[in-house]
């Protein structure tokens, strides 16, 4: 038999078949937008073990001749492949520290959770898709909230981290994150060494373990040729007695952002670390008074060039092993926090 197809009927048939395709169309828009985000982390990590973690390029550099100060207000760029950057990121009230060595990346805390655009952006800028190395100096919002997040979205290749723990949310958030994405993780010891790229780390701290998270922060001195950095999070004076190692260095990331409480930035360290240079990492206007009137007056009497993330924003440096350079000039006004400790 033959059958005949009207143009009527033809054309309902093709209508139909648009009308599905539209119909299907807005339901895969629908899912994406409702459904999706809330398997973003399962989502990423099928196309991980499928694609294989993220790679770059290294991008070639032009190094410069480059001056005390770089007159560049801000200027975030790639570091060139022969020297240590180390970028203090304005995060608000919180830490975080972004290294750059020979190619590889370590990140010092994340700060609050909301502080992970910001970082995201750094990143962004100087084409970084893989921490090498992710230290959580200790387990406080302020220093991990953002952790889950950089987890998620970057690939992570160690993280190392105090043994302190915490029964907060974000810190339960953080465990989740690193054992969906099996990140392996490091416990180190005071006295324990490596190498990331051509500078040379040092685990100082925590020596004993105790019942306090801010005594328990992680201490790191990083040593570039004749230049040195000690990272501090939230150490107390408690913790830096029991220090036995070296902790002279050229940059001092103030402790605890600034605070005098517990003997965190007493005269005891800056007579130990004797640095040229103190970065301050806080909020603009915390309601803690970061950093207190008694620390910004041990760095004002002991003529320590300062900088601060409060007033500054992002603050970055250049080692060339013999010699560091900032990206901008040092505060000239010792001032502490606007609130009432």
């Amino acid at each position: 038999h033959t059958f005949h197809i009207s143009k009527e009927e033809r054309r309902n048939k093709k209508m139909k078949t648009i009308r599905r395709i539209i119909f299907a169309c807005i339901t895969i828009w629908v899912l994406a937008v409702t459904v999706a985000p809330k398997y973003d982390k399962q989502i990423n990590a099928i196309f991980e073990k499928v694609l294989g973690p993220y790679h770059h390029e290294d991008k070639d550099v032009n190094t410069e001749e480059l001056s005390t100060w770089n007159d560049t207000e801000n200027d975030i760029t790639p570091a060139p492949k022969n020297s240590l950057e180390v970028t203090f990121i304005d995060g608000g009230q919180g830490d975080s520290i972004l290294i750059e060595d020979a190619g590889k990346t370590m990140l010092i805390d994340t700060g609050y959770w909301d502080a992970y655009d910001t970082l995201k952006q750094t990143f962004s800028d100087k084409g970084i898709e893989r921490i090498d190395a992710l230290v959580l100096t200790h387990p406080d919002a302020d220093h991990i909230g953002a952790a889950e997040d950089i987890i998620t979205h970057y690939q992570v290749g160690m993280i190392y981290t105090s043994v302190a723990d915490s029964d907060s949310k974000t810190y339960q958030y953080v465990q989740d994150a690193i054992e969906l994405y099996n990140v392996p993780v490091n416990y180190p010891q005071a006295g324990d060494t490596m190498q990331l790229g051509n500078a040379v780390y040092e685990w100082l701290g925590p020596v004993n373990d105790v019942d306090d998270t801010n005594s328990m922060s992680l201490v790191l001195k990083v040593v570039n040729g004749n230049d040195s950095f000690l990272f501090t999070g939230d150490m107390t004076g408690k913790e830096m007695k029991d220090i036995t190692g070296d902790m002279s260095a050229d940059v001092l990331k103030a402790a605890h952002h600034g605070s005098a409480n517990e003997g965190c930035n007493s005269s005891e360290l800056f007579d130990r670390v004797k640095p040229e240079y103190a970065v301050i990492s806080c909020g603009k206007g915390n309601r803690y008074g970061h950093p207190h009137k008694e620390t910004m007056q041990e760095i004002k009497e002991r003529g320590i060039k300062c900088f601060r993330t409060d007033e500054q924003g992002t603050i970055s440096c250049t080692s060339t092993g013999n010699g560091i350079v900032w990206s901008v000039e040092p505060t000239t006004d010792y001032h502490n926090g606007s609130s009432e400790k």
